[in-house]
């Protein structure tokens, strides 16, 4: 599988036009070595030699399968240059991905555009471009990371990659204990099952010698991202045919998160005030590491109330150490608020942290972790419907040469009630999961002319963004073959 790059796509399409560049190191020793640096370094130069040569690998959004392929190098190369970029992680939310940035001409705003709020965005997978001497003969091997997936609704497996990155998947029966089974999985109660997004997986590029090819020198390792949170809420109220029902007390209020009223957004990071999604961490560059953002709902009883997740930690680069998991969340009540059982409801919250990243120089992305709660009436003249559970899984974390963190899981039973008149109102069970942390990339001390960015996660619920690897040979000055190949 390969194809055909013109400079002109090289240029606008990645970051080797100078604007594009977020972060660059070179290695002074190697780039001041001799004259051969000259046709790979060089803007013009480079691209007019042996167009035939100009490829691109990239893996297939519609399978799960990494894409991998070797390459025999040439005899006139004397010089690799290459862009690896990792997969995405998985996003939960089903707007529209250019709603921050870059609007389509044809783009016009519908009802459902701005309308979910269920889940943040993927961490952009990470993308390493450089230059590497190279050996006629010798095997480069390609490997191109799949974007992480969310579906919301059911389990979400991580991209396979060089390493690949973490599942949001656990299933409930693996974490539900047996005394609570029956009521969860009892059909007419309120539910709600929710899984986050996947980690990406990692792209890489590696060189062999022919005579033993696995004798293996890592080369370059682009981390994925990490999967989003997500989150949700049953809820119902306390039984709207009491008589009771119908007093004036101001605590009677749906025990619910406050949601999204068109002026504030729960993707908008400029705007801190909930509700906020939580997102999946990437890396920009190789001195910054950037975090899974952390998710906050507020309930609508009392703005002081709050439930706050927190996602994983992104691996750093050149590091063995895989990303931290989540701490644990912060949950704060108010007057009128239960998060714990009452004299008629018995109530479960959750609060569970992620896990670390796999270590190493494989990494593979954390999986997510699951947390699950209800209200569960324990009064004689309830009925079912007056039952409500939750049930989230984190996002997972990307995959890399250090695995990304995943992200914290929370399901808050809650009750409203009247602490002066002793009256019980609405019940909820929230549901909220943190984002993971983005996969580490890494960079031999060979390489020249070195940048670290970030793809654009530009994905949505259901959608994978895949990674890539760009790569053309360079023969030395001394072999310049100058032709009609002129690049349009």
């Amino acid at each position: 599988m390969t194809q055909e790059i013109s400079r002109r796509k090289l240029v606008t399409g990645t970051a080797w036009a100078a604007p594009a560049v977020l972060a660059s190191v070179t290695t002074p020793a190697l780039a001041a070595s001799n004259a051969d640096d000259g046709p790979c370094l060089d803007s013009i130069e480079s691209y007019a030699i042996h167009k035939r040569d100009r490829r691109k690998v990239s893996a297939d959004w519609q399978s799960p399968n990494k894409y991998y392929e070797e390459v025999t190098v040439p005899a006139y190369a004397r010089y690799l240059r290459f862009v690896i970029a990792g997969g995405s992680g998985g996003t939960a939310h089903t707007g529209q991905w250019w709603r921050n940035s870059y609007r389509p001409p044809w783009w016009s705003p519908g009802p459902e555009d701005f309308s979910d709020y269920s889940g943040g965005k993927g961490g952009g997978g990470s993308i390493v471009e450089g230059i590497v001497k190279v050996k006629p003969g010798q095997i480069i091997k390609l490997h191109a990371g799949v974007g992480g997936i969310a579906y919301y609704d059911k389990p979400a497996i991580g991209g396979e990659g060089y390493s690949n990155g973490g599942d949001s998947s656990v299933l409930p029966e693996s974490v539900i204990a047996p005394e609570d089974r029956e009521k969860m999985n009892n059909p007419v109660y309120n539910h709600v099952v929710i899984y986050s997004g996947s980690g990406g997986g990692s792209s890489a590029l590696l060189l062999s010698d022919p005579a033993d090819p696995s004798k293996e020198s890592l080369i370059a390792v682009a981390g994925g991202g990490g999967g989003s949170g997500a989150r949700g809420m049953a809820s119902l109220p306390y039984n709207p045919q009491d008589e009771d029902y119908a007093d004036t007390s101001r605590y009677k209020k749906p025990a619910v998160w406050a949601t999204d009223d068109g002026k504030r957004r729960s993707y908008n990071r400029q705007n801190t005030k909930p509700p906020l999604a939580a997102d999946g961490g990437y890396t920009s560059n190789v001195n910054k590491a950037v975090d899974g953002e952390d998710g906050m709902e507020v309930y609508e009883l009392n703005p002081s109330a709050t439930v706050t997740v927190h996602s994983g930690k992104t691996a750093e680069s050149n590091n063995t150490s895989g990303g931290a998991g989540a701490p644990v969340g912060e949950l704060v009540s108010a007057r009128g608020l239960a998060f714990s059982s009452t004299p008629d409801m018995h109530i479960r919250t959750s609060n569970v942290p992620g896990v670390q990243g796999e270590g190493g120089e494989k990494g593979r992305g954390a999986d997510g972790v699951a947390a699950y709660g209800y209200a569960f009436s324990t009064t004689d003249h309830a009925t079912s419907q007056r039952n409500v559970s939750g049930y989230i899984v984190s996002g997972g974390g990307g995959g890399g040469y250090s695995g990304g963190g995943s992200g914290g899981a929370i399901v808050v039973g809650a009750q409203t009630f009247d602490p002066d008149q002793h009256q019980y109102y609405d019940v909820s069970a929230g549901a909220t999961a943190g984002g993971g942390g983005g996969g580490g990339n890494y960079v031999a001390s060979d390489v020249i002319d070195v940048s670290i960015y970030t793809e654009s996660s530009r994905t949505n619920r259901g959608w994978r963004t895949d990674g890539y690897i760009e790569y053309s040979f360079c023969p030395s000055d001394s072999e310049i073959i100058w032709g009609e190949e002129v690049l349009t």
